[in-house]
Order: C-alpha cells, then sequence, then structure tokens
C-alpha cells in the first residue's frame, strides 16, 4: 500500500513580487532571501515573469485555492479566482488545465458548500457545524457572491436575498462594531451606495476601530485602491501600479483574509479595465534574451549550493517586466525543542497500555496498538482568535475518527478531553485539526484523540503546529518525535 511521508520539519518558503523597468539597476537573486532560506543547502527558486501586472496576483490565487482549512471566509476567498477564472487563468498552474464545466461544477459546489451553512435569520455559520449566523463572515460571502452575480453566475435568487435581508437588518445596530471592510462588503452585496462611500472614507481617514482585530487591516492597501479607482477611474492602471509596488514582497505570512481582499481589489479593477496586450524584454546574466507577454514566463535558475550563491542577474532591457521570485528551502535542522518565542508553546506526549491496562507515555509500539495523543498548547497573550491546532501523524499510524461507526469502537473517552475553547474538530486518516474562534483567559488548551498503528518501521512524528489563522506569524511547534513499531 501507499501513504504519505512528510519532511520532519516545516519547509521555509518566500515569494517576492518585483517590478522592474527598462534602465533600472539589473536584479540580484542572492540578495533576496532570508537569512534562513539563503543559508540552507537543500534549496529551489523560480522566476515566474510577465509583461502583465496580473501576475502579482498569483500568489494570491494559489494561496486561496490550495489553503487546506474550510471556513466561511476560506470557502468564499477561495471562489475568487475561478470567478475571475477567464482574465486569471494564464497565472495559474491549479486552473490551466481545467475545462469551463469543471470551472463551473467547483463554483456551483462552493456555492452550496456555503449555503448549507445558512442559519434561520439568513446569515452564514462561520463552520460548517456552527448554530448562529457569524455577520463579518457573511459580509464576506456576499461580497463574493456580488462579484460572482456581475459575472454572470447564476445563484439562488431566495437564499440571496434572506441573505441581504439579514445583513441590512444587522448594520444599522452592529455599525459601530463592523470593520470598513465589512461596511464596504454589505454595501456592495445590498446596493448601498451610502455604505460604500462612508467605508471608503474611513478607510481614508483611517477612522480607529479598537474593537475591529488588527489582522482585518492587511487588507488596508486593498481597500484604498478600491477608492482611489472609484476616486479617478480614469487614472486606474496607475493606480493599480502603485498598489502593486505597496505590496513589495511577501514571506510566510499570508492569510486568506489577505488574498481574498486582493482578489476582490483586482475584480473592481477587472471591472473598469478591459485584456489589453503588453510586451518587454528581459536579459539573463548569460546575455540570453527572453520576451514576456501577456501570459506567463517561467524559468529555473543554474543551481547553486546555496541560495546565497545564485548567480543569476536579471535586467529588463524594454518595456516593463513583472516578476514572481520564489524560493522554497529545506532547514538545515530537523530537531525542533518547541518554539515559545513566537507567542505559543505546543507540546505533545504519545501513550499506550501497559500489561496492567494504564496509560504509560511511550515512542515505540506494536502494529496494532491503539496510541493516545495529548497535545498541550499555552499562550503569551490574554486572548486569542481565530486558533487552528494541527497534528500530523507519524507514517505508520492513522487517526481514529469517532465519528465514524466501527473506528471508536470499545474506545474509552479519552481522560483530557477536549478543551470548551474548540468549536470546530476535524479527524483525517494522516491528522487530526482542532478549531477554536475565540481562546481567552489563563487557560490551557487541551487535545486529546487515539491513533491506531498501521506499519511498521521508524518514522518521525512531524511538530504539531499550532497558529492563528489570521495571524500566522503567531505560532509554536511541539518537538518533532521519532517512533518505532513493529
Amino acid at each position: 500500500g501507499s501513504f504519505p511521508v512528510r519532511f520532519p520539519a516545516p519547509v521555509l518558503k518566500e515569494t517576492h513580487h518585483l517590478i522592474q523597468t527598462a534602465g533600472a539597476e539589473p536584479l540580484q537573486l542572492a540578495a533576496l532571501p532570508a537569512a534562513e532560506l539563503a543559508d540552507s543547502g537543500r534549496s529551489s527558486v523560480q522566476l515566474e515573469m510577465s509583461a502583465n501586472p496580473l501576475l502579482h496576483l498569483a500568489s494570491a490565487m494559489d494561496f486561496v485555492l490550495s489553503y487546506p482549512y474550510g471556513c466561511t471566509e476560506q470557502t468564499s476567498s477561495g471562489l475568487l479566482p475561478w470567478i475571475f477564472h477567464s482574465r486569471l487563468v494564464p497565472f495559474s498552474p491549479t486552473m490551466q488545465d481545467i475545462s469551463p464545466q469543471e470551472v463551473s461544477k467547483v463554483i456551483t459546489d462552493a456555492v452550496e458548500k456555503l449555503f448549507r451553512r445558512q442559519q434561520e435569520d439568513g446569515g452564514l455559520g462561520y463552520w460548517s457545524d456552527s448554530r448562529e449566523s457569524c455577520l463579518w463572515a457573511s459580509a464576506h460571502a456576499a461580497l463574493v457572491f456580488t462579484l460572482a452575480e456581475e459575472n454572470g453566475i447564476p445563484l439562488p435568487e431566495e437564499k440571496m436575498k434572506a441573505l441581504r435581508h439579514y445583513l441590512t437588518s444587522r448594520t444599522e445596530e452592529e455599525w459601530e462594531k463592523l470593520s470598513v471592510y465589512s461596511r464596504y462588503a454589505i454595501g456592495r452585496a445590498c446596493n448601498k451606495e451610502e455604505i460604500i462611500t462612508a467605508a471608503l472614507r474611513d478607510a481614508l481617514a483611517n477612522t480607529p476601530q479598537h474593537h475591529v482585530g488588527w489582522w482585518q487591516h492587511r487588507a488596508e492597501t486593498d481597500i484604498r485602491f478600491i477608492a482611489a479607482l472609484r476616486r479617478n477611474p480614469t487614472e486606474r492602471h496607475t493606480a493599480f501600479l502603485n498598489w502593486m509596488r505597496s505590496r513589495g514582497h511577501d514571506y510566510r505570512h499570508m492569510t486568506t483574509w489577505q488574498s481574498g481582499w486582493m482578489l476582490v481589489a483586482l475584480g473592481e479593477y477587472l471591472r473598469l479595465d478591459p485584456a489589453q496586450a503588453a510586451s518587454a524584454t528581459v536579459q539573463l546574466q548569460d546575455g540570453t534574451q527572453m520576451t514576456l507577454g501577456n501570459g506567463i514566463t517561467r524559468y529555473t535558475p543554474p543551481a547553486a549550493a546555496k541560495l546565497r550563491e545564485l548567480p543569476t542577474v536579471i535586467t529588463t532591457t524594454q518595456g516593463t517586466a513583472y516578476l514572481n521570485v520564489k524560493f522554497r528551502a529545506l532547514p538545515n535542522r530537523t530537531e525542533y525543542p518547541g518554539v515559545t518565542e513566537k507567542g505559543l508553546q505546543v507540546t505533545r506526549v504519545y501513550e499506550v497500555k501497559d500489561a496492567e491496562g494504564n496509560w504509560k507515555p511511550a515512542t515505540e509500539f506494536r502494529v496494532g496498538d491503539v496510541v493516545r495523543v495529548t497535545l498541550t498548547c499555552a499562550k503569551a497573550a490574554p486572548e486569542l482568535e481565530y486558533f487552528v491546532l494541527e497534528d500530523y501523524l507519524p507514517a505508520c499510524m492513522e487517526a481514529i475518527n469517532p465519528n465514524v461507526p466501527g473506528q471508536a469502537a470499545g474506545l474509552e473517552q479519552t481522560e483530557h478531553p477536549w478543551s470548551h475553547w474548540f468549536d470546530h474538530k476535524e479527524y483525517l486518516p494522516d491528522r487530526v485539526r482542532g478549531f477554536c474562534t475565540r481562546w481567552g483567559g489563563r487557560d490551557l488548551l487541551n487535545m486529546s484523540y487515539y491513533a491506531r498503528v498501521k506499519r511498521a518501521g521508524t518514522s518521525t512524528a512531524p511538530p504539531a503546529e499550532a497558529q492563528l489563522m489570521y495571524e500566522p506569524q503567531t505560532y509554536g511547534l511541539s518537538p518533532n518525535t521519532s517512533i518505532i513499531s513493529r
């Protein structure tokens, strides 16, 4: 049989979005990556180049298309690349091999998935098993649905009517608590020009919103770009280039919220700007000339022992070139003692029953053993929002899903049950996830589940990772663990 094998430590990734005009200083690739990537002896780099500035949205597309979780915001943000499929498909390998019929099915399935979360009041729950509406996530989904309608995608009328009624009925009573992003989304979804105008005015004025999570303000440049488009649509291309330059590069801390709002802003731009032909020419260090057009040109530079030793130099000789430089590296170390300086601390224990029936910590097992996995997470901040704890199992084990009849037959409830802060759980064969919309107080979080040893051999359990979905720079890693099964 086959089973998934992962590198036993987090893979390092970094992407730089660059604009280079003819006559500008040559680009030295070796100067771009951060030290922890530049020093890795196991790394790669890929260049994506185009004369079309839409290239710079490729990373946002790829991110929302591949994001593994599925809350309402994440699912609706993942719809955006498909809504703008005809304009964005040249820049997304994920979408290039998919037929128009398959695109239509992807959209239909996502819309149906989201509307299965519709509550009695018309709003959408944050998770598939939520029992109440989430106002900001409902507003975000409604904005995405509105963009879909404007691009000729049919949506269920009665469900949209109920969603819009929910938003308008809640807007007045919740106005002071709504972020400028939710206000704009509601204005667009409900065709309320006065709400749109007020939202953009407050965004440009930097009106304080102390009750709004700071992670939402990662989309500040996007809503300012939307305001610039509405203020002076004839200067839309200049506004677009300024918007792209303001983003510079992104490291490993992208979120679906940030990427989704980039695509929302792009949608507002595409409403005003028809497709145009463009060309540019770049020259490599060996004198090779490459002509760029509206599509994407990929180039893999010559290999180097380390990224800091890359010899590649890029010079634009004609026009304006848009570049994505993507670095990927395996860290030099694979032993993680647990990261605490990033705001979260995670510990993990594997246990098996001894001859007397008592659970004992262990790292050696036999095929067929039931293993109890217990994770504990501590935090530095008094309160956190939108938290996820994800634990990948070693290749010799598979998680037991208590919700599947037969899998957990005969197993007792775990001694340390899931903390009450968890409001959504997912059991997959190779990993288990827990989500908290809010984690308050000084409580430790406990997450405990069973796994079964399926294969013999030696394997490494990658670090369990705790992270804030919308503030991914706040994270923690457990120590990885060597596991032997016989």
